[in-house]
């Protein structure tokens, strides 16, 4: 059996550490793989498996160019999710039978696209999860993308049986847990749980000397739900300046909280790279793992 991973999504080091590590899998695996992606993505992809040792898996590689929107912002974020929907169909219709085809990111938008395309094709697809599953749980308005984003996921999951050839992955044991109130009876079946790879050094970085406390996230965005409130309150608590390092969401009052200094707010800020690119983020006191109770993510 062939492999074929297509991210239709994934620009620069977007995602790059899990993408990396879930290519080295499927390697050990199947031998060779077929990987469709933004050529920023596979430069990225590259570098990062030659610096962990893997150089001479890259020739095991088939990569194909896949084109990926660049806008950012809201409208931008709906033309990259609506362009990746429709580019994921297409590729899934080039597939060839026997291939098994890995969606290393699930898209929302192309979710029923996809449904509707192998109840036809009939190829054995897996799609991989992450953060947007927590749509299931939250309540976004419905004029914002996150609120439609959340409706399309709600119907699949809870409401309607999806193809019986597609599977999901989600990364931890706990997640899946945390899935099973949102979840059909017959999509339960459809989810499985593995830890999520990576690439980690065994030296824990060196000490600095500093004056502020920094705190960081290895959840991706350090969003309300992955505690970033709770951080917040804290800061008044404690004697010293927060530094929040990384990629938040979800935080706009900046002028409630004058104490607390946020890097990272744009997604490629120096910091946000070298946290993903080393496996573990540099001089950091303390990491975020705090989620609420009950709120699935990936």
């Amino acid at each position: 059996m062939q492999v074929r991973i297509i991210d239709t999504v994934a620009r620069d080091s977007f995602h790059e550490v899990f993408n990396a590590a879930l290519l080295v899998m499927c390697l050990r695996l199947f031998g060779r793989a077929e990987y469709h992606c933004h050529p920023s993505q596979r430069r990225c992809l590259e570098r990062l498996l030659e610096r962990h040792g893997y150089a001479a898996d890259v020739s095991r590689v088939a990569f194909r160019r896949v084109r990926v929107v660049r806008r950012e912002g809201p409208a931008g974020c709906v033309c990259r999710y609506a362009a990746a929907a429709l580019r994921s169909g297409w590729r899934l219709v080039r597939s060839r039978p026997g291939e098994l085809v890995v969606f290393n990111y699930n898209n929302p938008l192309a979710l029923p696209l996809l449904d509707l395309l192998n109840g036809f094709l009939h190829r054995r697809v897996l799609i991989v999860c992450h953060g947007e599953l927590e749509l299931l749980a939250g309540r976004s308005p419905w004029w914002r993308a996150s609120g439609w984003f959340a409706r399309i996921l709600r119907r699949a999951f809870g409401r309607t049986r999806l193809d019986r050839n597609l599977r999901f992955c989600v990364l931890g044991k706990s997640i899946l847990r945390n899935l099973r109130p949102y979840l059909s009876e017959a999509e339960c079946a459809a989810l499985f749980a593995i830890d999520h790879p990576g690439f980690f050094e065994g030296e824990p970085a060196e000490p600095l000397p500093h004056d502020t406390l920094r705190v960081g996230s290895r959840w991706g965005q350090l969003t309300p739900a992955k505690g970033l409130d709770r951080i917040l309150r804290l800061s008044r608590q404690i004697p010293v300046p927060l530094t929040v390092v990384g990629r938040t969401y979800g935080f706009c009052d900046h002028a409630r909280w004058p104490e607390v200094a946020l890097r990272g707010r744009d997604r490629k800020t120096a910091s946000s790279r070298a946290n993903a690119s080393s496996g573990r983020p540099p001089h950091l006191d303390y990491h975020s793992f705090r989620l609420r109770s009950g709120v699935p993510t990936g």
